[in-house]
């Protein structure tokens, strides 16, 4: 997403949607990546861990594509579904979230009890308004990264958490980058945007182009991070949260237009205008149906 876009399109309130992953006995038994792969339709759910409801967000998710979904899926697959092969004490592990909201997206992590938890994005505004708004001793660290070369030690993770980061056109020295800080056999999680159909019509392209983003299409993206040497463990669709994500989007963007100052209202009635042009044209106009967003858990070899 383009930076103009970030401060809005990451406060989504879409709820844990109605396509739900099954939960099988959790990827720590198919390091082959056999049966790993979760397809949309499965009705079987693994419960959610204590304590990570959606009361930890206030009765709302995040207003991110895919709301609170990828981070429910990960997290029961660590605690409740793993057999321990690979990460037996979460004690000793360490997470980073990269992407902007992440501030939206760390009371579930702070739940689990992972040893340390760390934030990067490349939104100043969301860094410095995470260190003002949050007592000190409540702080994990936060950095403002270039996505390009994050300043991190070789290394230095067990997990990273991407929703809704890679989908642009700096993915590939991003994957280098998160290659590079994680742990051998860490494991990257990434939630994207990606197209469904190929081509993509071009009034679809024209939008996501015009936002920053350049998705991977359905048939490659499994196949993108393998062939960098990630290896499958597991995969969840949740595409029926993208239409609540939109709508939310809008309601907000509204809200926001109404309540701002006549100057202010100004500022942002042409950004707004070409919001809502995107998100009219994503859920009325049908450009939704050549979307999927989908979860990957990833293995680095």
């Amino acid at each position: 997403m383009s930076d103009n876009k970030k401060s809005v399109k990451n406060s989504s309130h879409a709820y844990y949607g109605k396509n739900k992953p099954s939960s099988g006995k959790g990827f720590g038994k198919r390091a082959s990546g056999e049966g790993a792969t979760k397809r949309k339709g499965s009705t079987q759910m693994q419960p959610v861990a204590k304590g990570v409801g959606k009361k930890e967000f206030g009765g709302k998710t995040p207003l991110l594509p895919g709301g609170a979904a990828p981070a429910r899926f990960f997290i029961n697959e660590i605690s409740l579904g793993g057999d321990g092969t690979f990460f037996p004490d979460l004690s000793k592990t360490t997470l980073l979230i990269l992407g902007s909201g992440f501030t939206m997206l760390l009371p579930l992590f702070e739940k689990v009890g992972f040893g340390s938890i760390h934030a990067a994005c490349d939104d100043n505004e969301e860094i410095f308004g995470y260190k003002a708004n949050t007592p000190k001793e409540k702080q994990v660290p936060a950095l403002f990264v270039d996505y390009a070369s994050l300043d991190h030690k070789p290394e230095s993770f067990d997990f990273v958490f991407c929703q809704a980061t890679l989908a642009s056109g700096y993915r590939n020295k991003l994957i280098k980058e998160i290659k590079r800080i994680l742990k051998p056999g860490g494991l990257l999680i990434t939630s994207e945007v990606i197209c469904a159909k190929k081509p993509a019509p071009t009034f679809l392209n024209d939008i996501l182009s015009g936002s920053g983003q350049d998705p991977l299409y359905s048939d490659e993206f499994e196949s993108y991070y393998t062939s960098r040497k990630f290896e499958l463990l597991n995969s969840a669709d949740f595409t029926d949260e993208l239409d609540e994500f939109y709508i939310t989007w809008y309601k907000k963007l509204e809200n926001s237009l109404k309540s701002a100052s006549s100057e202010k209202r100004l500022e942002i009635r042409k950004e707004f205008a070409g919001e809502k042009h995107e998100i009219t044209t994503m859920v009325k106009g049908g450009a939704l149906k050549f979307l999927e967003f989908k979860t990957l858990i990833l293995r680095k070899l």
